[in-house]
């Protein structure tokens, strides 16, 4: 944050790959082994980007930590 300025910043979460089950019909035939792949950024007030994408989960664990941002 820039000294002097009140900026708003929000995450950015983005799913680069569905579970295995997104590939599934209605019989539950073509799922795959794949895990749920999220990447997450923050934006500022402007929707610039703050930093660069990391790892917010792989199948379903999380390696995030909760930050004052975070609502």
């Amino acid at each position: 944050m820039r000294k002097g300025e009140n900026l708003r910043i929000q995450r950015m979460v983005w799913e680069i790959q569905p579970d295995g089950r997104y590939w599934e019909d209605d019989d539950g035939f073509g799922g795959e082994s794949d895990l749920e792949i999220l990447l997450y950024t923050y934006l500022d007030d402007k929707g610039n980007f703050t930093g660069s994408f990391r790892t917010y989960s792989i199948g379903g664990e999380e390696f995030v930590r909760k930050g004052i941002s975070d609502n």
